[in-house]
């Protein structure tokens, strides 16, 4: 096991133990990194959790036979990033993570028996970033996500049991503040193998600012709703075999930049093509 930790007084910690040693977690932890916990060991993760009132960074990462987080997880008041990356095993994310009122960014990458998310995460009142990376098993977002008033970028790859995108998606990224929209810098969907298409609802993303697609085999066709994509600049799909149309009226896009469409030969050229002299009449 591997466990790295810094404190305020401690620029880096570096901890190691065995069956015949013990270890306790500093108490005024900042950022902490734990890798390659056995199953005997989880009980050390479960401590530190509980124990960690100051930490603002956790990563835990190669923790193969981790099958759980324990539900203390939303005790860490000041979390503001959080990566759980390759604990292959782990089949449950407590709904306690709902309480960490200060988190910015969380990525979940390489879990393939994560089967689902807790609702709780649309509780996640500060989070600007969200990505999920694959996880094998997960066959579908929870809808409570919608809620995610901050949120700036949305990644979601390689997900090839994800069937689906929650319809409330619409209320993501759209949500303003002082009177203004948050920038929405980054939707991105990367071979999503079963995912037959995006919800109407993402039309009501005004402040979208980049849409990608990449090898999402299973995707025809993009919502007319695309359209009303206000602030949408680059368009991107890449990849998607049995795309056939984009929607005719995206030539209408105010600020619609760049529109890549690499390896989707059947599209159709009548709407890029709608695209370029809708540019060249505003030149």
């Amino acid at each position: 096991m591997k466990l790295k930790s810094e404190t305020a007084s401690v620029a880096a910690t570096s901890l190691a133990s065995s069956s015949s040693s013990s270890t306790s977690a500093p108490s005024k932890m900042k950022h902490l990194s734990i890798e390659d916990v056995d199953d005997s060991e989880s009980l050390l993760l479960k401590a530190v959790v509980h124990n960690g009132s100051s930490l603002q960074s956790l990563s835990i990462r190669m923790c193969s036979n981790l099958t759980l987080l324990t539900e203390g997880i939303g005790g860490l008041s000041s979390l503001t990033d959080l990566t759980i990356h390759g604990c292959e095993n782990l089949v449950w994310i407590p709904i306690g993570i709902g309480s960490l009122s200060l988190l910015q960014s969380l990525t979940i990458c390489s879990c393939s028996e994560l089967a689902s998310l807790p609702e709780e995460l649309g509780n996640l009142s500060s989070l600007h970033s969200l990505d999920i990376f694959n996880c094998s098993k997960s066959s579908s977002l929870p809808e409570g996500i919608s809620g995610l008033s901050l949120l700036q970028s949305l990644k979601i790859s390689h997900c090839s049991n994800l069937a689906s995108l929650p319809e409330g998606i619409g209320n993501l990224l759209s949500f303003q503040k002082d009177k203004q929209p948050l920038i929405a810098s980054v939707s991105e969907y990367k071979e999503l193998l079963k995912l037959a298409s995006l919800p109407e609802g993402i039309g009501r993303v005004s402040s979208l600012q980049t849409l990608k697609l990449s090898r999402c085999s299973n995707v025809a066709s993009i919502p007319e709703a695309i359209c009303s994509l206000s602030s949408l600049k680059y368009l991107i799909i890449e990849g998607c075999s049995n795309w056939t149309s984009i929607p005719s009226g995206i030539g209408g896009l105010p600020s619609l930049e760049a529109v890549n469409r690499n390896c989707c030969d059947e599209i159709t050229m009548d709407a890029l093509a709608d695209y370029l002299l809708q540019q060249n009449s505003r030149a």
